[in-house]
């Protein structure tokens, strides 16, 4: 069972943080069906700083070493942290469709090689 390791928490309330966590919960779920793997998140803020409603600007990353010594990365930004973790969510996704479909046509073309070289 992979594990979701965190960092950067520490810039985040209670209330952001367990809002973050619900959906990562849900999409290590999801994907846990496929990839055995640890879940990295690093979670970054930017004050607006000099203005009168200090917002703040999340920036979350995600990877997921895979079994195959290859890396998945997404990276999304936004001012409301479940934006951004959605947005992230998404952006590794299709990252791992890609990948999936990539590494198949791979497969398949080795197979036709292999198939002609035999004869």
């Amino acid at each position: 069972m992979g594990e979701i390791i965190y960092s950067g928490i520490k810039l985040l309330n209670q209330e952001e943080f367990s809002r973050m966590k619900e959906l990562l919960t849900t999409f290590k779920d999801r994907i846990e069906k496929s990839f055995d793997s640890n879940l990295y998140v690093d979670v970054k803020t930017h004050d607006s700083s000099g203005k009168e409603d200090k917002r703040r600007k999340y920036v979350v990353n995600l990877r997921l070493d895979l079994a195959s010594s290859k890396r998945v990365v997404a990276e999304s930004f936004d001012w409301d942290i479940a934006k951004a973790t959605h947005k992230v969510i998404d952006g590794l996704s299709n990252e791992l469709k890609h990948k999936i479909k990539r590494d198949e046509s791979r497969i398949n073309l080795r197979h036709k090689i292999h198939r002609k070289a035999k004869g």
